[in-house]
């Protein structure tokens, strides 16, 4: 197996003959984890464990080098652009095999990038960067594989620029939050769930669900998690102090905001400023939360449950171990995913997964919301199923409160 300096060496070797050839940088998923969870001298025979497989489903004419710790590349040659992309499929297929080590098997996976020679690159470093270009996209969904195209170098330049222009908002207080109603059978509203929200005078409307990721990647995300839960505390305690009520606030917790050092004591502490009891605040949170740091992650839920904060499990029924995390997770709450809603009136399956997922609430003695909710059907097919919390456009679109004069309760929009 080459190192970085080989493997350039190798490249070099390759452009001279012009021909076609393939340079996989594959990167093996939640690594991270395997060091946390059992220690660096087990993560090195998971290496060289993944190194051997890697080895084996190459020819003997191709090249494997080590790029990093848990990342790899491959030098693969073939005669046209549809025996590279086979080669390609065959590769992910292999990777996704388990690893016999020990006296189990480890389930590990790899994302792969692909990038090919002459059409993504006529140098080592032009090459390997296409190539990391389509594995920062085969990462999006994991264990996958994903051959570049020009489209992810725009993509690029646009995480590039909302990474910039995020910096400059956190630091100017550009963002916003507002808050969704969460009602019951009645739809009396018990409950908000926060939500950020990011206008930028160049880039327009920009969703969470691309500036968030933007903030994880690039060290944003514990000043973008402090902003949130700063905020949102602040103004919710504003609100329900006019409102003289005890209404729960919901707030979407990432893992890199666990891991900050004394989170729960920053929790706590924020809430005894404003006025709020723990027993208002509940903390969503969702599977990926606990592919890596999984005992950290856990002493620190526990901590803040012992005060009173309550936890719920945000798009539940998506993932690929809800069911084992429920035995050991110190959960108050299910959030049934808006996928699952959105196909529950003309689905068959849709309407036996929620039902399931229904009793597996009750079952556990679980509280259940379903957010998502849009139509007055879907309120009532859920209604006759057992669902008795719920959140969506049905009910109230997502707005800043309000701390003039208190509303009934019963006002909440119905259309």
């Amino acid at each position: 197996m080459d190192n970085r300096s080989g493997l350039s060496v190798s490249i070099d070797s390759l452009l001279g003959r012009k021909q076609s050839f393939m340079v996989a940088v594959v990167n093996i998923d939640h690594f991270r984890g395997v060091n946390d969870r059992f220690g660096q001298e087990y993560g090195d025979q998971v290496l060289c464990a993944f190194a051997r497989r890697l080895l084996s489903v190459v020819d003997e004419k191709d090249v494997v080098a080590r790029l990093g710790a848990d990342e790899f590349v491959l030098l693969i040659k073939a005669v046209n652009l549809q025996a590279l992309e086979s080669h390609a499929r065959q590769l992910s297929r292999q990777l996704d095999k388990p690893l016999e080590l020990g006296q189990f098997p480890l389930q590990l996976g790899a994302s792969i990038g692909v990038a090919v020679y002459p059409r993504d690159g006529d140098s080592v470093n032009t090459l390997l960067r296409s190539a990391h270009l389509a594995l920062y996209q085969a990462k999006k969904s994991r264990n996958d594989w994903c051959l570049y195209r020009e489209e992810l170098e725009q993509a690029y330049i646009r995480r590039v620029q909302l990474e910039q222009r995020l910096r400059q908002a956190l630091s100017l207080g550009q963002l916003t939050m507002v808050f969704q109603p969460q009602v019951d059978h009645v739809k009396v509203v018990y409950g908000y769930e926060a939500l950020v929200r990011w206008y930028d005078e160049e880039l327009g409307q920009v969703g969470p669900d691309e500036f968030v990721g933007v903030a994880e990647s690039s060290g944003l995300m514990p000043a973008l998690g402090q902003f949130v839960m700063e905020t949102s505390v602040r103004e919710f305690s504003e609100f329900v102090g006019a409102q003289g009520e005890m209404r729960k606030l919901a707030v979407n917790i990432s893992v890199l905001q666990f891991l900050q050092p004394g989170f729960a004591n920053d929790v706590l502490s924020l809430l005894s400023r404003y006025g709020l009891s723990p027993k208002q605040l509940v903390l969503e949170i969702t599977e990926s939360l606990f592919i890596s740091n999984f005992d950290d992650v856990l002493a620190v839920l526990n901590e803040l449950r012992k005060q009173g904060v309550r936890v719920s499990m945000d798009d539940f029924g998506t993932g690929y171990s809800s069911l084992s995390l429920l035995r050991t997770l110190p959960l108050d709450e299910l959030k049934i995913d808006k996928s699952f809603i959105d196909g529950l009136l003309d689905d068959h399956k849709v309407q036996n997964m929620v039902a399931s997922i229904i009793s597996i609430a009750r079952s556990h003695q679980l509280e259940l919301v379903a957010e998502g909710v849009e139509t007055e059907g879907q309120y009532l097919a859920l209604m006759a199923m057992g669902c008795k919390l719920f959140q969506g456009y049905y009910f109230g679109r997502p707005a800043a409160l309000s701390v003039g004069p208190k509303p009934p309760t019963n006002s909440v929009s119905s259309g």
